[in-house]
């Protein structure tokens, strides 16, 4: 090996960390806001489909669970995205001319998609 390709930096511990936390996330919180929002609020006993309405309206109104979400929807994004690229890869897109193109579009679309989130999540 050549020593410039040793000595050659690389962001690969970065993408991994947001694929590991990613994963943590979807696996803890995605689960909690789906009996959340589909099964503990709806059967709060109340009567009319307003009162399920302002009392989801009023829990995403709060700041702390705004970037609580919009930090499962970032990480759970960004651990997207590595598994997509790594697949391509594993599949033999690993030319060099189009790795960088994967990165671009898996990592440049989880953050677009986290723009997107914190737009939606903070216009609730």
């Amino acid at each position: 090996m050549s020593e410039q390709h040793e000595h050659k930096k690389h962001n690969e511990a970065m993408w991994w960390f947001l694929f590991a936390q990613g994963g943590v996330m979807a696996a803890l919180f995605i689960p909690a806001l789906i009996v959340l929002t589909g099964f503990l609020v709806p059967t709060d006993h109340a009567d009319t489909a307003e009162a399920h309405y302002n009392a989801l309206r009023s829990m995403f109104g709060n700041v702390l669970v705004q970037l609580i979400l919009l930090v499962v929807l970032s990480l759970t994004l960004f651990h997207c995205a590595h598994r997509i690229r790594h697949t391509l890869m594993d599949l033999g897109l690993k030319s060099p001319a189009i790795v960088p193109v994967l990165y671009i579009a898996a990592y440049g679309g989880a953050a677009v998609g986290t723009i997107i989130s914190a737009y939606i999540v903070f216009g609730i």
